[in-house]
């Protein structure tokens, strides 16, 4: 029998577009062109999806999402998988991320009927207001481009 890790895997696969790779501890992920949506430590069950500070800022105000417990500060936010429900959820999460990146304007990939496709998902996600004001804003910006979970970071001696 599948655990709910695997099956979210599998689901996730499926969308078009996506990139997958084996990352550290377990996790398979998924990026799209350059930015990355997110990740799920198939062993644990832990679910790490990216956006930007302020969508994450919203999810965890609205409690739809838990902060990611390495790196509170970031655009990353986590999920664990316990039950269906939690299933649905991660899978939400996961599939925000995904149509917010696929939204872009600089999205090559998404054109014409495609992207209104695209919008009419975001819409049919049943965001808050304020979420949702915040994801069709969304313009990149460097303060977005995180390293992707495990990376090494240099820092800079002042």
């Amino acid at each position: 029998m599948q655990t709910l890790a695997e099956r979210l895997v599998e689901d996730v696969r499926e969308w078009p577009h996506l990139h997958e790779r084996k990352e550290d501890y377990g996790a398979v992920g998924w990026s799209l062109a350059k930015g990355t949506i997110g990740h799920v430590h198939v062993g644990s069950g832990v679910v790490d999806v990216l956006f930007t500070r302020a969508i994450r800022d919203q999810l965890l105000r609205e409690h739809l999402a838990e902060q990611h417990r390495y790196q509170p500060n970031s655009g990353w936010v986590t999920w664990r998988l316990k039950t269906g429900r939690d299933f649905d959820r991660a899978r939400w999460l996961l599939r925000l991320s995904y149509l917010r990146r696929l939204s872009r304007p600089t999205q090559n990939e998404v054109a014409g009927a495609a992207f209104r496709r695209v919008k009419a998902e975001v819409s049919g996600l049943k965001l808050s207001d304020e979420l949702r004001a915040l994801v069709e804003h969304d313009v990149p910006r460097a303060a977005d481009s995180h390293p992707p979970m495990g990376a090494r970071i240099r820092s800079r001696s002042p």
